[in-house]
Formats: C-alpha cells, structure tokens, sequence
C-alpha cells in the first residue's frame, strides 16, 4: 500500500499497469514512476524505445522529474504533473470505457448537474439523451441537442441501442455492456490524428504525393515549407475541408471523411485572414459566436462565464485586475481596424483562437497564426499555444521563419517540399540538424536554419530530402513506429445541416449592432433612404 511519503505507478502498454499508455512506442512494462518523501523519480524497466526527461536525445535509466518536467516513452510525450494526477487504472490511447451502472429505468444525460449522467462540456445540450430500459431492450432518444447524438457514427433521432454498439456525444463516448451496464470514455486530451497516404491532384497537377504520419495526443506541431510546397493544402486535408484524391486524414483511427458529421465536433479551425467584425467589442464578437455554436438551451450567464473562461486561459482578461486603477477590461474594447485603432494584432490572434476555444474542440487546426505579428507578439501566440496543447489539446499549425524561442516551443515539425514530406519529428534539435548535417551548431542558432538548410540541400548538394528522411531514424520512430491499422473507405459524409431559423436570428441581431454601431455609414443610408 503506498504511505503518505511513497507513491508507486507502474507505466507501460498492457492492463497490469496502474497507467496504461496504449500505444505502440511504449513498451509493455516501460518503466515506474516513484514519490520519495517529496520528490518524484522515473525509472526504466529496460523499455525498447527508452525514456528521456525533457531532452529527447538524452536517454535515462533513472532521474528525478518535477511537475513541469515533460516525459517521453519511446515517441508519446506527456506532461509529468499530469501523468501524476492521472487515477490507477487510467487507459490512454484506447477504446477502453468506465463502467457505470443503470440505475433506474430511464437514464437522463446532459449539462445538467441533476441528470443521471452529468457531462460537463459545453457542446453537450442540457438535456442532450434519454436511455430507457424495457424488459431486455435498451432504447435510445435523443432530446432535441444542438450537436447531435451518434450510434456507430450516424446521427439519430431515436434508436434500440444493443451491446457493443458505440453512441457518441461531443467528446463522450458510451457503450452498452451485455448485463445491460452502460460504460463511458472521455477522449478530452486523448485524441490522435493520421494522414494515411494522403495524395491530392487538381487536374493532373500533384499537390501532395503520399504523405503518412501521425500526431499523438497534446502534441504541439508545426507545418513548414517554401511557399507553394503544399502546407496549406495538407492542413485543409486533415481537417475534412478537402477530400484527398488518394488516402485518409484519421482521428482515433477511424476516417474523419466517412464519419465528418461526428467527428467535426472535435475540431477547431483558424484560418489565416480572420473574419470577426471590427465594429464590434471583443466581449459582442465571442458572444455572437457562442450563440451560434453552442447548444441553443445555453443561458446568458453560462455564455458570460465561458467567455471569461476562455479569455483568462488565454492571458486576455484578469477578473482580480478589475477595480485596480489603469486596468483595461478587453471584453470592453472594440476590435478596431487597421484605419480604427482597437486591440493589438496580437491580442486579435487570440480573440480569434478563442471563437474556437468556445466550444472546447479537442483539435485545433490554426493557418499561419502568427502572419503579420512582431516577434515579441509571435512568441506570446506561440506560448498560449503551448500552455493549451499542456492542457489536452492536440495543435497543428502552418507557420513561417519563427524565431528559435518560438519554435522551440513545438514538439514535432512536418516539413514539405513540393508536395513531398521532407521530414516530420522532433523540431529541436533534430529538424535544425537533419537539414544541417555540416553545419549542426551553426544550425542550432536560428529556426531558419531549417528552410535555409532545405533550400540548399536541394539546390547546390542534389540532396531528395524525402529519400533521404525514409532511411532516418526519425522516420522509423515517428511514422514506422507509430501507424495505425489501415481505413477501407474514404467515402465522405455530408454533414447533416441544423435549421436555420435561430441561426437568422442570431446573424441579424449581430448585424443590426455592427450597423448600430458604425454610425456615419447608418446616417448616410437613412439620409439616403427617402431618395432611393
């Protein structure tokens, strides 16, 4: 039994370990996680893959780890302090569900603290289902959600739900047990994501030519390569917006194509140019996109609260900063314009990241997030991207020359050159060194080393740099190593849409504040008006 002073945690891929990492660069029994008085150590248990503390070049037998210490087995990289909070008998990296009870003959799951089953997420509807037991069957009814609820991944209305088949509800997932037992997986913070052989040709031009990898869970990785090398493109093909001609962009294993209409709820996306309104203030802009894409029974003051959630993770608003003298509330400030003075281009990015945060996706996808930012403001996005992908978040971004703190601050980087993946793996200092293999210290001075390396290689030493990448040991490890089974279909779903009513209503109340707001254009038009 483990004292006050002594903790034990066994970590490896198969269930006789008190964490079960289930992946396949964590060896069976890969090594032990051990409090002494109050100092945490991990030991390897002689894994194949190996264990390393922060630096991954840097294999250890033993170390002590502190809270923000990141460790790695083999490839999967996790959080100490949250490896440490983890319950025994925690499984990541599986369909492995919690067993819960049915208690009564009608189990109610929703937002509500009072249902049955409390799931608190904000894509989830107060009242999202009902499961009614009668005699030997198990029926299901959906309660008239926002999002939806899924069975072996179609959206239903109402349905007899048998053992083994999986219902799905934002992040949720349960599964009917044979005695009629009703078991649960959370897969907040245990998503992965694969391309599988994705190709994409737009009239017999090649854009993307069999690219393969995969992204573990809350990794932070960034998407780099000369303009028109396809970044942008890869990017689209892995969030669903574009269908690959050849291959699958895969989210636990299953095609995100066939299956977009559930698994969209996962993802956020960024764009490069933003589309919030700069008449509004950044409290009215988040407000009107909660409305939109949160569940319509939300209340005011639920939305209110997620908003200064949001904003707080985000480093934007302080409530312990309201009444000190000189504090500016950014809930209050319009967003202004480059001819109209508001927020910062820093402070835009992230009003923009948090439309996405509002609905808490587990992915989040971000188009040049740091285009047309300083390098003090660049820096600042890319750390709140860190903080988030720590928290559970799964992050791929394309980005272009960020200074060597910033990119530091990426795990793995997927470099593409002509439509070709050049590399994917750690960033520092693999990546710096791979493209600079005569010049490695010189290298590990500046992140543009890795583009001016790649540009080199190919131009003056003839260097296939894909060729080249398919015979390393990061190519083992990162793609060899890490493939999942294979998917049979690539048939894409339409997503079913919502009625739009309340949608209209929404987009035409915010309209009337912009106009409201941009006052010498209203007074022209109603001028204006008797003539026309």
């Amino acid at each position: 039994n483990d004292s006050e002073d002594t903790k034990r945690l066994t970590i490896g891929r198969i269930a006789e370990n008190d964490i079960v990492l289930n992946y396949p660069q964590v060896s069976s029994r890969h090594a032990i996680l051990l409090r002494k008085e109050n100092q945490w150590y991990i030991k390897d248990r002689n894994s194949t893959n190996g264990t390393f503390v922060n630096d991954r070049s840097k294999q250890i037998s033993e170390s002590p780890v502190n809270l923000e210490d990141l460790l790695f087995f083999g490839s999967y990289k996790i959080k100490a302090s949250r490896l440490i909070q983890l319950k025994k008998n925690t499984v990541l990296g599986t369909q492995d569900y919690n067993r819960l009870q049915i208690v009564s003959d009608t189990t109610l799951i929703g937002r509500d603290p009072d249902a049955d089953i409390h799931l608190d997420y904000p894509q989830i509807s107060w009242h999202h289902v009902q499961l009614s037991r009668k005699g030997n069957q198990i029926l299901l009814k959906d309660l008239g959600s926002t999002n939806g609820t899924f069975v072996n991944g179609k959206r239903i209305s109402s349905c007899e739900v048998k053992p083994n088949d999986v219902i799905s509800l934002g992040s949720y997932r349960f599964q009917v047990t044979h005695d009629q037992k009703l078991s649960q997986h959370d897969f907040r913070g245990d998503i992965r994501i694969d391309a599988d052989n994705i190709t994409v040709s737009i009239k017999k031009k090649t854009i993307l030519d069999n690219i393969s990898f995969s992204v573990f869970p809350t990794e932070f990785v960034g998407l780099m390569g000369p303009s028109g090398a396809g970044k942008t493109t890869l990017l689209m093909a892995l969030n669903g917006y574009l269908k690959p001609t050849v291959g699958f962009s895969k989210i636990n294993g299953e095609s995100l194509y066939q299956k977009y209409d559930e698994f969209r709820q996962h993802i956020g996306y960024v764009p490069q140019d933003d589309i919030i309104h700069p008449e509004l203030t950044v409290y009215e802009a988040l407000y009107y996109t909660a409305r939109l894409r949160l569940p319509r029974d939300i209340k005011n003051k639920e939305i209110k609260e997620r908003i200064n959630t949001v904003l707080k993770r985000l480093g934007l608003f302080d409530p312990d900063m309201l009444n000190q003298k000189g504090y500016i509330d950014i809930r209050d400030v319009q967003i202004g314009s480059p001819e109209k003075k508001g927020i910062s281009g820093g402070q835009r990015k992230r009003v923009n990241l948090a439309m996405e945060l509002l609905t808490e996706p587990s992915i989040l996808f971000l188009d040049e997030p740091t285009s047309g930012l300083s390098s003090p403001d660049t820096l600042e996005v890319i750390k709140t991207l860190r903080e988030i992908a720590d928290q559970g978040k799964t992050i791929i971004l394309t980005i272009h020359q960020p200074g060597l703190d910033a990119y530091r601050l990426m795990d793995n980087v997927i470099v593409v050159s002509a439509g070709k993946m050049a590399y994917y793996g750690p960033a520092y200092p693999d990546a710096l060194e791979f493209f600079n293999e005569q010049e490695k210290d010189k290298a590990l001075k500046s992140a543009d080393s890795l583009l001016a390396g790649l540009k080199e290689g190919e131009e003056d030493l003839n260097i296939n740099w894909p060729q080249k990448y398919q015979k390393s040991k990061a190519h083992q490890m990162y793609v060899d190593g890490r493939k999942s089974e294979p998917c049979n279909t690539n048939k894409i779903e339409k997503p079913k849409l919502t009625k739009g009513l309340r949608q209209l209503s929404i987009l035409s109340s915010r309209y009337f504040r912009i106009k409201m707001k941009d006052y010498i254009n209203t007074a022209i038009l109603l001028l204006q008006a008797p003539i026309i």
